[in-house]
């Protein structure tokens, strides 16, 4: 049983997909790195953004090409916490952890 199931992409995803292989380099994903200070339970900020990827599939969603035919590829279920970079200040230095 696969844990995604697959759908043709709409006429605006092929556009999308169309003009970012003719422009390598165009970014449509921004990536940003937030600093806060004081406690974080990680357990619940997990399990705060995996409630919101579950709910939204476009979170989830990949694109491939199969037999020239452009289609969303869309997993079931995803787990954050891989993609998770978690960096604790001890004794005036910084160690990062993956979790």
């Amino acid at each position: 049983m696969n844990n995604f199931y697959i759908i043709p992409a709409t006429l605006q995803q092929q556009g999308i997909w169309f003009h970012a292989q003719k422009n390598p380099g165009l970014s449509w994903n921004t990536v940003e790195i937030k600093k806060y200070s004081g406690a974080l339970n990680y357990l619940v900020f997990v399990k705060a953004l995996e409630t919101i990827i579950s709910a939204h599939d476009s979170l989830r969603t990949n694109f491939r090409i199969t037999e020239g035919t452009l289609y969303q590829q869309v997993k079931a279920q995803f787990s954050i916490e891989q993609y998770i970079h978690y960096m604790v200040l001890a004794g005036g230095a910084e160690l990062a952890e993956e979790r």
